[in-house]
């Protein structure tokens, strides 16, 4: 399925929903931005729509 590019720069929003399924609390992406920040990395996807998407994250070695 994919992200729609549209709507890329708001994934890591808390409760941000791509779609209107009640299922989730919507806040992984969000919970997942705060850690891998605060450790000093990175977090970002890109949407291979139709296909899906892909995330990635870097941490600095330490």
């Amino acid at each position: 399925m994919g992200i729609p590019e549209d709507q890329m720069p708001y994934i890591f929003h808390a409760f941000f929903r791509i779609s209107r399924d009640p299922k989730g609390s919507w806040l992984g992406l969000a919970i997942a931005k705060t850690i891998i920040e605060g450790h000093g990395g990175r977090i970002w996807a890109e949407s291979l729509s139709p296909k899906g998407s892909v995330f990635y994250f870097t941490l600095p070695k330490q």
